[in-house]
């Protein structure tokens, strides 16, 4: 009769402790999917993020060289926006996203650039700044998010800065951060009870323009990026505290290799 190798029993302490150690992984799992992104030096924060986030090659932000730009004499002293003054808009506190997020109940108009036409849906705020001008951060950046009708985005960015002048308010954040007590907690929205007007916004001047990626986990490429250059805007301490106290963290993705990317720019005279 051939000898038969018989497998030892395994405890019952042993399999137990496996058993745990397989729920622990899936618990473990589950919340780094159910968590998503983080900002810092965590586990999940920008160092750590996959995908086009870690293997793209043309990725956002960027540090803007001025003295590397190319000048392109083509592009347009303003923008060419039609921005709608009679948008009401939800203000939301985005926990998944760690920032303050504006989304219009109707559209808040659109922008045509390179003669693609898209359709400012939201836009968003990062502090500091994401991007960079000749090594140079901000307070904050805002994102005016556009989108086309095959799917294509193109993004304006705008920087403020803090002020100590005595004509420093915003009045286009006013809009936006009157309401920043009623969204204290994540996940919370409020609905303005007055349409926001854009018209206040710098959209004419020196200009840059690059092709790259959405600043968040999945970081898609093929974004149209616009980085107003000199058009830098004040915000009171008041405005700027009031941001802070709802949204106290960093949210800002380090700049990104600009891999010998073209960067153009329109110089206002």
């Amino acid at each position: 009769m051939p000898h038969v190798h018989r497998r030892p029993k395994m405890s019952i302490s042993r399999c137990a402790l496996l058993c745990l150690s397989a729920l622990l992984a899936l618990s473990s799992t589950a919340s780094a999917a159910e968590n998503g992104f983080e900002y810092g030096s965590g586990l999940r924060g920008p160092a750590e993020w996959g995908g086009f986030c870690a293997n793209g090659t043309k990725q956002s932000p960027i540090n803007v060289v001025i003295a590397d730009t190319v000048l392109d004499k083509s592009l347009r002293d303003r923008l060419d926006t039609e921005y709608g003054k009679c948008t009401y808009a939800v203000i939301i506190n985005d926990k998944s996203a760690h920032h303050l997020d504006v989304e219009g109940d109707g559209s808040f108009g659109n922008l045509t650039l390179n003669g693609v036409k898209y359709e400012l849906v939201k836009f968003h705020f990062h502090s500091p700044s994401e991007h960079t001008i000749d090594g140079v951060s901000f307070d904050l950046e805002m994102h005016l998010f556009h989108k086309s009708a095959d799917g294509k985005f193109a993004v304006i960015a705008i920087f403020f800065n803090e002020s100590h002048d005595d004509d420093a308010e915003s009045p286009f954040l006013k809009q936006v951060f009157s309401w920043l007590p009623n969204i204290t907690q994540p996940d919370t929205n409020v609905t303005t009870m007055a349409p926001i007007t854009l018209e206040s916004l710098p959209l004419q001047g020196s200009y840059a323009q690059y092709s790259g990626s959405l600043t968040t986990p999945p970081c898609t490429e093929g974004v149209s990026w616009v980085v107003m250059l000199n058009e830098t805007q004040k915000m009171s301490c008041p405005q700027f505290g009031a941001y802070q106290k709802v949204f106290p963290e960093a949210n800002n993705r380090p700049v990104q290799n600009t891999r010998c990317r073209s960067v153009t720019r329109f110089e206002h005279a």
